[in-house]
């Protein structure tokens, strides 16, 4: 509604990008361009955050300045906080630079790692275990992992076969008050 607003009353110059989204009638259309499937999810991307509530905005903004109480774990190397709740989830990372998974034996390594770990070069692996240990050394009272797994049986297994984790403090979600 904001950027239809601007557009109708030529408060700022519409850049060609967003000229598509701010000149459609109907809230709901549906855009449908065969040229390129670069622009659709670029139109697509710009659609979900010109949607986004101001609050939410705000947030981020917070966030993108480090005036949040939240960070990633490739930007808090050399931070120290009193607690620390992880998140491990392979699905919603997209990466695959890493892999919790791996790491936890959940996943089987890929032919690429196979073929540098036979060669000594870098894997995923050793790429996981040094952000896990970023994570991990952030904490300075408490930390909590939470992963999410398709193999609980495995991640618990590597935690504690690594001694990263004792078996009374891997709790699985069955055992949690969480409902």
């Amino acid at each position: 509604d904001i950027l239809n607003n601007i557009a109708k009353s030529k408060l700022f110059v519409i850049p060609d990008s967003l000229k598509v989204i701010a000149q459609r009638t109907d809230k709901d259309s549906v855009i449908v361009d065969d040229s390129s499937k670069d622009i659709d999810e670029s139109i697509a991307a710009w659609d979900e955050a010109l949607s986004t509530t101001f609050e939410k905005i705000i947030k981020y903004n917070d966030y993108i300045s480090d005036k949040s109480m939240f960070g990633t774990h490739q930007g808090v190397k050399g931070l120290q906080f009193d607690r620390v709740l992880a998140i491990l989830d392979d699905d919603e990372a997209r990466g695959f630079l890493f892999s919790y998974e791996k790491l936890f034996g959940a996943k089987e390594t890929s032919d690429t790692d196979k073929k540098n770990m036979k060669v000594g070069k870098e894997t995923s692996i050793d790429r996981t275990r040094r952000l896990f240990y970023v994570i991990c050394s952030r904490a300075m009272k408490s930390l909590a992992i939470v992963a999410y797994t398709n193999n609980v049986d495995a991640v618990k297994n590597t935690a504690i076969d690594n001694d990263w984790f004792t078996k009374d403090e891997i709790l699985p979600l069955d055992l949690l008050a969480i409902k």
